[in-house]
């Protein structure tokens, strides 16, 4: 068993840290908190966003897997968004225009055997093919018009209602009132999640940009 959990620390190794390193960058632009600001919150529990955010560099570690959900919860509660559940991603079963079954497995802290699991084909991502920070900045145009990813959930974050950075179609002095505006994100929320043919045309579209996947994956035997 200690041998499992130490096969399954070094598969995971990068996938929690470029995860990491994504949630630090999404704090430090979205809220524009400082690295100062960021470790008075993360405490010593959680770490030092400054070796976080540089996890790229190769010089420090990642965060060990029974923490990244608390890692997500703890961003999300500062920038005023939903939490989501944090679960491994098997790119062996991404093809060129769907993710097969198997694609989305379970939480990284569940015990998975994943020995027989390339390194390269793991990353973590959101339950129900939720956008990450980095998909909803870094995605192409998703139409003619040049509208962004981003632009479509851009609302999900009260930090931006609160600093009066988002201007929404319809908004009232209500939106100025914190529960409302926090129901009101979580219900577009939900509502999003009912459409998953979207979320994940959308995930497929931005796999494909990032790795250059010009030819089907092959699926582990």
């Amino acid at each position: 068993m200690s041998n499992l959990k130490k096969n399954k620390g070094r598969r995971l190794h990068s996938a929690l840290g470029r995860f990491t390193e994504m949630l630090i960058n999404e704090a430090m632009t979205v809220g524009n908190f400082s690295h100062r600001e960021l470790d008075k919150t993360l405490s010593k529990t959680l770490g030092n966003s400054f070796k976080y955010k540089n996890f790229s560099s190769g010089r420090y570690g990642s965060i060990n897997a029974g923490s990244v959900q608390t890692f997500e919860a703890t961003i999300a509660k500062l920038l005023g968004r939903p939490a989501h559940p944090v679960i491994i991603e098997n790119l062996a079963f991404l093809s060129h225009n769907k993710m097969d079954e198997g694609f989305q497995m379970f939480s990284p802290d569940a015990g998975l055997d994943l020995r027989r699991t390339m390194v390269d084909e793991i990353q973590l991502g959101y339950q129900d093919h939720w956008p990450t920070f980095y998909q909803l900045i870094y995605s192409l145009p998703i139409d003619n018009d040049g509208t962004r990813l981003i632009d479509k959930f851009i609302w999900q974050y009260q930090c931006l209602w609160q600093k009066g950075v988002i201007e929404y179609s319809g908004a009232d002095e209500n939106f100025k009132n914190s529960d409302y505006l926090q129901k009101f994100i979580e219900q577009h929320v939900n509502n999003w999640l009912e459409n998953q043919d979207f979320l994940k045309s959308a995930k497929v579209r931005y796999l494909n940009q990032v790795f250059g996947f010009a030819r089907w994956r092959k699926k582990p035997d």
